[in-house]
């Protein structure tokens, strides 16, 4: 399994924070991209489509991210849901795990971090698939 097989929701309102995150998964191959501009966007995109990973901005309009992730959680979704805020206080960063997100990065975004995240997602994946 490659980088390019994994299957990626991007979710901010912000269109110049999601070019920013697609330039850096397209630059590593992931073009199975989509994208909601709000948290109710975002659950409902995510129960009609399998994803690999959601990155999830915080504070958007019509739903947070927060409340996005906690409905996706109590309905059963198993999958990565990745945090990207600004807050990036340790607290901030519990919060969000207590929340139900798997992972927390912060805003300006390490493009590094967020590709070895991916990685070790990948890897975790392949994994699976094999046993």
């Amino acid at each position: 399994m490659a980088l390019s097989d994994l299957k990626v929701l991007i979710v901010d309102d912000v269109k110049d924070n999601q070019f920013l995150v697609e330039r850096y998964l397209q630059k590593v191959g992931i073009n199975r991209l989509n994208f909601a501009e709000n948290g109710a966007e975002a659950v409902q995109k995510a129960e009609q489509e399998s994803y690999d990973c959601i990155l999830m901005d915080l504070q958007m309009p019509v739903m947070d991210g927060m409340e996005a992730t906690r409905r996706l959680r109590q309905n059963g979704y198993k999958k990565a849901i990745w945090a990207l805020t600004a807050h990036a206080l340790r607290q901030d960063r519990e919060r969000c795990l207590a929340q139900g997100f798997d992972k927390h990065f912060s805003k300006p975004l390490d493009r590094r971090a967020l590709i070895a995240g991916l990685e070790e997602l990948r890897r975790r994946k392949e994994s699976e698939e094999h046993v």
